[in-house]
């Protein structure tokens, strides 16, 4: 087995937040990647993975806001976007955040 030697191997950085931190329709539209979605999804069994590098505000806010996607998602998306993070982590077991609403459902 040929051992491999990456020298300066690129990391990525994810932002991990609670699934309790977006609404139970964020959850559903996430669910349904398809080309319509104006979001990069990955969903796994405990959440979803959600490119955040190629939000751009004002317009990425108001294409996610007219698919139907939440205030407070958009929130994150833009937290995520503005400190640097490629991917943003949604997790049913991640951490919550004070101050960032939360959803019961």
């Amino acid at each position: 087995m040929t051992k491999l030697n990456i020298p300066s191997p690129e990391l990525t950085t994810c932002l991990e937040v609670s699934t309790g931190h977006i609404t139970q329709r964020d959850s559903k539209l996430l669910a349904k990647a398809n080309d319509a979605n104006p979001l990069i999804v990955h969903e796994y069994a405990e959440g979803f993975f959600v490119y955040s590098i190629d939000f751009d505000h004002q317009d990425s806010a108001k294409a996610l806001l007219a698919y139907g996607y939440s205030q407070e998602l958009v929130n994150l998306l833009e937290f995520a976007h503005d400190r640097g993070y490629k991917w943003l982590v949604l997790d049913a077991d991640g951490p919550t955040y004070d101050g960032v609403p939360e959803f019961d459902w």
